[in-house]
């Protein structure tokens, strides 16, 4: 796999992508139970990969790491990954398994 890929952390349907003001080009996938994860500071190229809609299957490419997050431009790039349950963020560790 390419270096600086970004994929799916779970089975689910592309439910957003959109350029977020703080945290640049982002990513949404929904997955059951009301459970989402966000993949945030991509680059913009990503539209390539998935659209809105599409399925995608855990370790499915949907990205690629960037520097698109104006709050975090003094850090390395990296991802800004959260799980949220009902729109609130949770700690990933209790909602993914290895």
């Amino acid at each position: 796999m390419q270096a600086g890929a970004v994929v799916a952390a779970a089975d689910g349907i592309v439910s957003a992508m959109y350029d977020d003001p703080m945290l640049g080009r982002t990513v949404e996938v929904t997955h059951t139970q009301h459970i989402k994860t966000v993949y945030s500071n991509l680059t913009v190229e990503d539209a390539a990969f998935i659209s809105v809609g599409d399925y995608v299957e855990r370790g499915d490419r949907i990205g690629t790491v960037g520097d698109t997050s104006i709050s975090e431009l003094a850090d390395e790039s990296h991802l800004h990954f959260e799980v949220k349950l009902a729109d609130q963020a949770v700690n990933p560790l209790d909602y993914m398994s290895e």
